[in-house]
C-alpha cells in the first residue's frame, strides 16, 4: 500500500493497541507511551506510523517486518517423502459432507421409527417402576 494513504480510525486503533502491548511488556515507560499514543492519534498517513515502531521488536502493525521464506526441506534420504506427498489427518470434508447428508436423510425418512424406537426404549426403561397412580406392592410373610 502507498505510504501517502490516509489512515482510518480503525488502523490507528490497531497501533494504539501495539503500543499498549509494547507498554505492557515494559519496552516503554509511561512517558514514551503517552508521547507515541499521541503521535499515533496525530498521524493523517500510513507513512507517519513506522517511524513511531522503528525501535520496538516487531515493526509497525501497518508494516509487518518481511517474513523470509522457508528453506525447502531435503526430500532425499531414508523416510523422507516426496513433496508431491501431503499428509492429512481426519475425515475428508466430502465424507463429512456425505456423511451429514446420509444423517439428514434418516431422520426425516425414518423420523416415526425414530419415534417409536425411543417410546418403546422409554417404556422398557421404566419397566418395573410403576406407573402414575401405582402403589407400592406390599409383600405378605408366608408361613
Amino acid at each position: 500500500m502507498s505510504e501517502q494513504l490516509r489512515l482510518s480510525d480503525a488502523e490507528r486503533e490497531e497501533a494504539a493497541r501495539a503500543l499498549g502491548e509494547h507498554y505492557a511488556q515494559g519496552r516503554l515507560d509511561v512517558e514514551e507511551h503517552h508521547e507515541r499514543h499521541e503521535a499515533v492519534w496525530a498521524a493523517r498517513t500510513r507513512g507517519q506510523i513506522p517511524p513511531i515502531f522503528a525501535d520496538l521488536a516487531g515493526g509497525s502493525p501497518l508494516h509487518p517486518p518481511a517474513r523470509t521464506a522457508p528453506t525447502a526441506p531435503s526430500w532425499s534420504g531414508p523416510g523422507r517423502r516426496s513433496p508431491h506427498f501431503r499428509a492429512r489427518s481426519g475425515v475428508p470434508v466430502p465424507l463429512k459432507v456425505l456423511l451429514g447428508v446420509a444423517l439428514v436423510v434418516l431422520v426425516i425418512s425414518h423420523w416415526p421409527l425414530l419415534l417409536i424406537g425411543a417410546g418403546g426404549w422409554w417404556l422398557l426403561t421404566r419397566a418395573g417402576h410403576g406407573g402414575y397412580g401405582s402403589r407400592p406392592r406390599r409383600h405378605l410373610p408366608t408361613g
